[in-house]
């Protein structure tokens, strides 16, 4: 009975099948005190990911608290989010990045998770480039400028570091590999955020990816006071990594990682 319920309740995350899922609440008995079908709850969870997130930490013995960075990585997998919330409010407020260096993160394992958490960040960090954006014009150009210009903020060599200068250099192939880019002013506002394929030297515009490859490269270009936070991700499904994922400074997330999140707190119930 139990696995009939969870496979019902993970066809109704999807939104369009709301109307489903209400018809559905008045037929699906209880079964002990445990699976309570209560689906138009569930779907309001689903499109509050902030909420998710906090009583996802609180379970796991996170308490958040003023503006804080969450990252949270299926164990030992290439399924994450990436969160930013502001916990100063009523109401828990997912932001767009922190730009600025974080602090070291306080990290704990679950049986499916890897999480990382920073609280009580500098609040005037994001309300300054809030301001900021407001006045920020996107630049129509890819690059500031030549990206074998840039400066790298960390000489730490990996095992990847040819995909990434490859990818700097407008060279070779990566067919597997999606690179997403953040641009953002040095410690201001983020630009924007886009995500590339690599094939013979030419570097073309794509859809994002959900399973990341735990590597990454950040740039900074001081003649036009830019930063470039690049990441790698895998176009043919799941990855091993088997690090667990430091906290990363934006918001970013795909719907399986909160749907794995709210089950686990569901469970725990």
């Amino acid at each position: 009975v139990e696995d009939s319920f969870l496979m019902l309740r993970s066809t109704l995350y999807n939104h369009s099948a709301l109307a489903t899922a209400v018809q559905l609440r008045a037929t699906v008995p209880l079964v002990g005190n445990v699976l309570r079908m209560d689906l138009v709850g569930l779907k309001a969870k689903m499109d509050d990911p902030s909420k998710i997130v906090v009583d996802f930490c609180r379970e796991v013995g996170f308490a958040l608290s003023g503006v804080c960075v969450v990252t949270v990585q299926q164990n030992r997998g290439s399924l994450y989010g990436s969160f930013v919330i502001d916990m100063r409010g009523p109401t828990p407020v997912l932001k767009q990045s922190y730009p600025k260096e974080l602090p070291s993160s306080q990290h704990k394992y679950t049986s499916n998770f890897s999480v990382s958490v920073v609280t009580d960040l500098d609040p005037s960090v994001i309300d300054r480039a809030s301001e900021e954006a407001d006045e920020t014009v996107a630049s129509s150009d890819l690059w500031c400028c030549d990206p074998s210009n840039w400066t790298k903020k960390s000489t730490k060599r990996t095992s990847r570091d040819t995909i990434f200068e490859d990818f700097r250099h407008s060279r070779n192939s990566h067919p597997n590999i999606v690179f997403k880019v953040r641009k953002q002013i040095n410690y201001g506002p983020d630009v924007w955020t886009k995500h590339f394929t690599l094939n013979d030297g030419k570097i073309t515009e794509t859809e994002s990816a959900t399973h990341k490859i735990h590597a990454f490269k950040n740039y900074v270009c001081h003649a036009h006071n830019m930063y470039y936070e690049v990441d790698l991700f895998s176009r043919t499904g799941s990855v091993r990594n088997a690090h667990h994922m430091r906290a990363l400074a934006s918001t970013q997330y795909g719907p399986e990682i909160l749907r794995m999140m709210a089950d686990s707190i569901e469970v725990k119930k």
